[in-house]
C-alpha cells in the first residue's frame, strides 16, 4: 500500500465523515424517533458499498479504489 492511497483513504474518510454531518444537520432528529439523516447515510452507504463490491468482484475496479471508497467513505 502507497502513501498515496493511504492520504485518499484518509480523504474520503473525511469527505464521508462531512457528508453524514450535513444529513444530520439537513434532516435533524426528533426526541424520541430515528434520526433521518443518519439512515439515510447508512442506507446510502450500504448500496453505494454493495456496488463497490460487485464491481470489485468483476475486477471492474481497482483494490486501491474498493478500499478508498468501502474503508475511507463508507
Amino acid at each position: 500500500m502507497t502513501a498515496g492511497v493511504i492520504i485518499a483513504v484518509i480523504l474520503g474518510g473525511v469527505v464521508g465523515s462531512l457528508a453524514r454531518f450535513g444529513l444530520s444537520q439537513h434532516f435533524p432528529a426528533r426526541p424520541g424517533r430515528l434520526a433521518p439523516g443518519i439512515l439515510i447515510a447508512n442506507v446510502v452507504g450500504s448500496a453505494l458499498g454493495g456496488a463497490v463490491l460487485g464491481l470489485a468482484e468483476r475486477a471492474a475496479l481497482s483494490d486501491e479504489w474498493s478500499l478508498i471508497i468501502l474503508t475511507g467513505f463508507c
